[in-house]
């Protein structure tokens, strides 16, 4: 059974914010009905199962990995016509499509689930937010995966620390 929570959204930073709370709950697993973030045994299953190749220690691999899991086998689908839409992680596994906000909320808790702390980071144009990609801190410094350039539709293929350029990002801590 899944949980629908429908809410009207601010316009621009207000809206954005709360969009980017949502994000979070659903990666710490605060969204009903089953409460899968990051500490469900499933997801954790999942991010190992991902990483099994990786050696030992290799963390930037583990990251490449997860990347290339949510950037290539979960499809960029639109939300629904005036919907913003974030759905749980686990229910980006099984749709096997997301948006941004749904890629990153599904990176950024696979990343946790291994012991990675991530945040999401918004961009703007200068005009509005337009973007949300995943940032994880990695021997120190903050590395940028964005899940979202799949090296289709015009988009590169991204790889560990490529971000988009833009006019403005801020910065949302999920833990």
């Amino acid at each position: 059974m899944m949980s629908i929570q429908r809410e009207q959204l601010a316009d621009g930073a207000t809206g954005t914010a709360q969009t980017l709370a949502v994000m979070a709950a659903a990666v710490r697993g605060e969204i009903a009905p089953d409460f899968a973030g990051y500490l469900d045994e499933r997801l954790r299953q999942v991010a190992l199962s991902i990483c099994s190749r990786v050696p030992g220690h290799e963390y930037r691999a583990e990251l490449a990995a997860l990347l290339a899991y949510c950037r290539d086998d979960v499809q960029y689908r639109l939300d629904p016509v005036n919907v913003e839409r974030v759905q749980a992680p686990l229910q980006t596994i099984e749709f096997a499509s997301g948006d941004c906000d749904d890629k990153c909320t599904l990176l950024a808790a696979l990343l946790a689930a291994i012991g990675h702390l991530p945040r999401f980071v918004a961009q703007h144009n200068g005009l509005e937010f337009d973007h949300v990609y995943c940032e994880v801190l990695i021997n120190g410094n903050w590395m940028a995966l964005d899940p979202t350039a799949d090296g289709r539709g015009g988009l590169p293929l991204a790889d560990v620390g490529w971000r988009n350029p833009a006019r403005g990002e801020w910065i949302y801590r999920i833990f």
